[in-house]
């Protein structure tokens, strides 16, 4: 079965000065991702600005409560610094419990305000 989850609507998301700035999913979806066993990561590009740069970093606990990106493992990262089309990501499982992504937006060259368009999308595919 295969399940779609909208992480991130499409938006600009962006820093103030260079420094990195961390965006949340909704914390609904921790159980959704938790129970697949595997998640595909599309990330839509749209525009960027000259340096922007965009992280999405996984992670899963087994613990029933808490944000998983800050008591859990990292289980797998992707970069992305172009919007020549979408990036995928697959994430293997399965997961102890419950996953969250962080979407991170940086500067790849220097301490100046960037930003990305974008939006992601999760694929949860569960095979048992």
């Amino acid at each position: 079965m295969k399940r779609f989850a909208l992480l991130f609507s499409r938006k600009i998301y962006r820093t103030s000065d260079g420094s990195l700035q961390a965006y949340f999913h909704s914390e609904d979806l921790f159980d959704v991702l938790g129970q697949a066993d595997t998640i595909r990561l599309h990330f839509n590009g749209v525009s960027r600005s000259a340096r922007g740069q965009a992280t999405l970093t996984s992670y899963e606990s087994g613990l029933p409560t808490g944000r998983p990106d800050e008591v859990g493992v990292q289980i797998g990262a992707a970069t992305v610094t172009s919007v020549t089309g979408p990036t995928l990501a697959t994430i293997s499982g399965p997961f102890a419990g419950r996953v969250s992504v962080k979407l991170e937006i940086d500067d790849t060259g220097g301490p100046a305000a960037q930003w990305f368009e974008c939006e992601v999308y999760a694929t949860v595919i569960i095979t048992g």
